[in-house]
């Protein structure tokens, strides 16, 4: 629906609207914003991305993974230096995005938790939004409550300031160098921990890819991770991954563009969730 703001709140129409909800039909809420008579209030149409996220939800909603909580993280963290400055890295999102929109394509319940890299437009359903590694501990260990699958896609960064400035740091004359001292950030992946619950983490490393890859599935209690080169991969539309999984031989896949990647990998997490569910 998309109309000035005092028709969509007209008793006679809410009634209609809801109507139609208990007649199952699924209502793309109207937005805030101009209206078509110069005014501003309720009554936009929804946004492209908003409308293709209603559709997907209804076309997957008998898919397999149905009835199931899928927590994603997506983007690269950010951590502050001072109000105006912070370490990150060149993650796009892409990757985590594409992995959420595969699970709603399967039917799932999607929390998406993203960072400022993640492109809503290419979204449209609700987000969680954080910037730094502890905000998104925070926000992932409050979603997976009720989730089945966590995947944890989000580029998160190994190291944080230990004070960030309260002001923006100034260059001063004669400093040529400034010193930073870091502090780890936690491990988020890792120190999660739920009884069923199926987790999926990714490796992009830049050397020792299987060693290092193998490594983290073990150590961080993982039921498959995805491995990739991090330089080719991150800010990239297309990757070449390896599937490595606790149960199986790994499943070294192709390059491909992300969306047909995270279908692969929506793929197996659909057999991990079903096999965990039957030996339940």
């Amino acid at each position: 629906p998309a109309m000035e703001h005092h028709m969509w709140h007209h008793p006679a129409t809410r009634r209609n609207v809801e109507t139609l909800r208990q007649d199952g039909a699924t209502i793309v809420e109207s937005e805030r914003g101009y209206l078509a008579s110069g005014a501003q209030g309720d009554g936009r149409l929804g946004s492209r991305a908003s409308i293709l996220f209603a559709v997907r939800s209804v076309l997957g909603r008998a898919g397999q993974l149905s009835g199931r909580r899928v927590v994603v993280s997506a983007g690269g963290t950010r951590e502050a230096l001072d109000p105006v400055r912070y370490i990150g890295n060149r993650s796009s999102g892409t990757m985590g995005l594409a992995l959420a929109l595969a699970a709603v394509d399967a039917g799932a319940n999607v929390t998406l938790v993203a960072t400022p890299a993640v492109d809503g437009e290419r979204w449209g359903g609700p987000v969680v939004e954080v910037e730094s590694a502890t905000a998104m501990q925070q926000a992932v260990t409050g979603a997976v409550e009720e989730a089945d699958v966590l995947i944890m896609a989000a580029a998160v960064s190994d190291f944080r300031p230990r004070t960030p400035s309260a002001r923006k740091i100034k260059k001063q004359a004669g400093e040529d160098t400034i010193s930073l001292e870091l502090v780890k950030n936690p491990d988020i992946v890792k120190v999660i921990e739920k009884p069923g619950m199926v987790k999926i983490g990714f490796a992009a490393e830049t050397d020792n890819l299987m060693v290092n890859a193998q490594s983290k599935l073990v150590s961080k209690g993982l039921d498959m991770i995805v491995a990739n080169d991090a330089v080719r991969t991150i800010g990239s539309d297309r990757s070449q991954a390896t599937l490595i999984f606790g149960d199986r031989p790994p499943a070294e896949l192709p390059e491909l563009d992300k969306h047909d990647l995270a279908a692969r990998v929506m793929a197996e997490v659909t057999r991990l969730v079903h096999d965990r569910e039957r030996h339940a």
